[in-house]
């Protein structure tokens, strides 16, 4: 292990865990840029033009200036790609079974700092390194998966659950436009895990886009800026990272993934510090669950077929069935964008139950289409239940008791008149509620989404009312329709492995539009303000915990 190992020695040594190791194609990656990755001083202010001493009055000097940036990142993301092919490509000796997550691999520290030495980017006693691979088989091309990571909007869209934001900062070159080879980007993400309780992770990285051959495609992410000197909120910084595509004959690939970053974590509240130490929330088996989910959304919009399991059938045509869809993503979207609490925040006590959060709010002026205009306050907390996380999703899904815990239906049943499967999993789908009131007021649909992995789980829903709901059945423009949604994510609390896991997390949000303050005002929200508020988050966290107890 202390000795110098040549490429030859390292391929000849190593277990493949696809295909095989000779493909000249992929020897060709293997072979180029054996050195690993040191730490480069490269400032974003500089890369992105906005310090004084790279702006030139001369549009020959700015071009020089560019082209030099652009030969340096080509260098750094080569590199970063030549060390992303090895961890793809090899299990042994680089990657060991992880300790806190049972059958899922790891890489060994150092064994990875022999072959790919780096500097450190963080000092102190919360820094760790994570790292993690998985693959999954997705049915959708690569050409359309590449085009979407290369497109902050479709990417983002593509991982609404793990994206909060994601931006283009430049384009140093936008790729052939036959397969995208060479595209090379400098990018910001936020990743979050619907939470308020965990701090997001902001990156600014390369992202770089090499076509090994038809069919077969590198994506490489690697952080740049280790100075930090213009990033100082950002303590999270990506080791190569990314995917490699590989399209089979049936139509659908196969994507190979792997994480790794280098974090200084911020303190986590309790309730989440076990499941944020098992390291498996940001981790590759995220993302490609995430992945595969949403291509099976995308098959389930493309057929030309309608999958409504009620007897009623108001879904009728594959018109309202996209229709409703897209407003179900719009939906869901829109409820995890809200769990970053942006705006006024404030934090309260925690109602009467143990193991909860407290009540955290936040405050907004919305102005934004497809929402109602107003002051909208969003209530969220997270508590933790004696039970596994696949019980509370059954339980809150369940249309029979939903009127156990949902103020919507005001105490009365429910009725599900339309449902939308979207993928193999039962546990994927979207639903149409209507509770069953009198007839004058009886004027109220609920739409709801539920989506469940062993990852984690969410139900997402709003109301609204019917007519807007019959022109999305009918097949009509769902952009205008206004909705604020609420729902709740599940999770295992992190103290087992998923499977055998004897607790969850629940985090229950709600928005809510008070009427009583304009949204001409400053949004400020006290403790008489936010009342009802407080009120109707207690109560149905008191109704969930109490009605799960007898489920």
């Amino acid at each position: 292990m202390g000795s110098q190992v040549s490429q030859q020695e390292l391929q000849q040594g190593l277990i493949p865990i696809i295909g095989s190791s000779h493909d000249p194609s992929l020897a060709s990656l293997l072979n180029q840029g054996a050195g690993g990755i040191r730490s480069s001083s490269i400032g974003l202010t500089s890369i992105i033009g906005g310090d004084s001493a790279s702006l030139h009055n001369n549009p020959m000097e700015e071009s020089l200036d560019f082209q030099n940036q652009k030969l340096l990142m080509k260098g750094i993301a080569s590199t970063a790609t030549r060390e992303l092919a090895k961890l793809l490509l090899y299990n042994e000796p680089f990657w060991v079974l992880s300790s806190s997550q049972e059958g899922k691999l790891t890489l060994h520290p150092e064994i990875y700092e022999i072959f790919f030495p780096k500097n450190k980017h963080f000092i102190g006693p919360n820094v760790r390194a994570e790292s993690s691979k998985d693959s999954v088989t997705v049915n959708i091309s690569g050409m359309q998966l590449v085009e979407m990571f290369l497109d902050p909007v479709k990417w983002a869209n593509l991982f609404p659950s793990i994206l909060a934001k994601a931006e283009t900062i430049k384009v140093f070159d936008s790729g052939l436009s036959s397969n995208q080879n060479g595209a090379l980007l400098l990018m910001c993400g936020e990743m979050h895990v619907l939470s308020p309780l965990v701090q997001p992770r902001k990156f600014h990285f390369l992202r770089y886009c090499e076509h090994v051959k038809a069919g077969l495609w590198m994506i490489t992410d690697v952080s740049v800026d280790p100075s930090r000197q213009h990033n100082p909120f950002s303590r999270s910084w990506k080791h190569p990272s990314g995917c490699m595509i590989q399209e089979i004959p049936d139509g659908s690939c196969r994507v190979f993934w792997v994480e790794h970053v280098e974090v200084d974590e911020m303190q986590t509240h309790q309730l989440f510090r076990d499941l944020v130490d098992t390291k498996i929330i940001y981790g590759a088996e995220r993302w490609t669950k995430e992945l595969q989910r949403m291509c099976e959304r995308f098959t389930c919009f493309s057929e030309d077929k309608t999958q409504d399991h009620d007897h009623r059938g108001v879904i009728c045509s594959n018109e309202g069935k996209r229709s409703v869809m897209n407003l179900a993503c719009r939906m869901v979207k829109m409820f995890c964008e809200s769990l970053s609490m942006t705006g006024y925040e404030m934090n309260f006590p925690s109602s009467n139950m143990e193991n909860t959060s407290g009540i955290k709010f936040s405050v907004r002026k919305n102005t934004e289409m497809g929402q109602p205009s107003g002051t909208v306050v969003v209530a969220t907390t997270t508590l933790w239940l004696p039970h596994h996380y696949q019980k509370v999703f059954e339980f809150l899904t369940d249309i029979s008791k939903r009127s156990q815990w949902d103020v919507l239906a005001a105490e009365h049943s429910v009725h599900e008149i339309g449902n939308i499967l979207v993928g193999a999993n039962p546990g994927n789908y979207i639903s149409l509620i209507q509770p069953l009131m009198s007839n004058t007021e009886n004027n109220m649909v609920i739409l709801q989404e539920c989506s469940m992995d062993p990852m984690r789980s969410y139900i997402v829903f709003a109301p609204a009312d019917i007519p807007a709901m019959n022109a999305a059945i009918g097949g009509g423009d769902t952009s205008m329709i206004q909705i604020l949604p609420s729902g709740f994510v599940i999770s295992t609390d992190g103290q087992t492995n998923i499977e055998n896991s004897r607790g969850s997390l629940l985090t229950v949000a709600f928005q809510i539009l008070v009427n009583s303050l304009t949204a001409d005002e400053l949004p400020v929200l006290d403790v008489g303000n936010a009342g009802d508020v407080l009120t109707l988050l207690d109560s149905i966290v008191e109704n969930i915990h109490s009605a799960l107890s007898s489920y």
